[in-house]
């Protein structure tokens, strides 16, 4: 590469760029390839913008990246490049293509809500949690444990028990 086209790639690659994702190592350091310079891989960072989870990145992803000024500091992928979708709930991005919710969910580092206008029931097998709309909760199942390492309390207006 001549002088002047080593001088055009930096000013180039001195400004945001399209690039695809080649490969993420081990250690996290995402490979990208720009799209205009294929020639061109450039070891990054993501950049985090807030507390929100990250977004998942693989190979063949288009992602918008900033390149590092010199080979010791590596680049940033700024996002990635894609139509804009409006938010859905983490459990409706999990589900397959048939619109099917896994068995398992699990989401890392986030409070998890619920909410439902009318009720909301949980089952599992014989045993079930159903919640309604005036606050009343009814836990049904073959048997029923609680346990507490402090005081373990029942209140209310009236208790019944058996």
């Amino acid at each position: 590469m001549t002088q002047q086209q080593h001088v055009l790639v930096e000013s180039q690659l001195s400004i945001p760029r399209r690039g695809i994702i080649k490969d993420i190592t081990a250690e996290g350091i995402i490979l990208v390839t720009d799209q205009q310079l294929p020639d061109i891989t450039s070891h990054c960072h993501f950049l985090r913008t807030s507390a929100a989870s990250l977004p998942e990145l693989s190979a063949g992803d288009e992602v918008l990246y900033l390149a590092a000024s010199d080979d010791e500091t590596p680049g940033c992928v700024m996002g990635l490049v894609q139509p804009y979708q409006k938010r859905r709930s983490a459990l409706t991005e999990k589900t397959d293509h048939k619109g099917n919710l896994p068995s398992t969910t699990i989401l890392e580092d986030e409070v998890v809500r619920i909410r439902a206008d009318k009720g909301l029931i949980i089952e599992c097998g014989k045993g079930s949690l159903i919640i309604n709309e005036e606050g009343k909760l009814q836990l049904k199942g073959t048997e029923l444990l609680s346990r507490a390492q402090g005081m373990n309390r029942i209140k209310g207006a009236g208790v019944n028990i058996n």
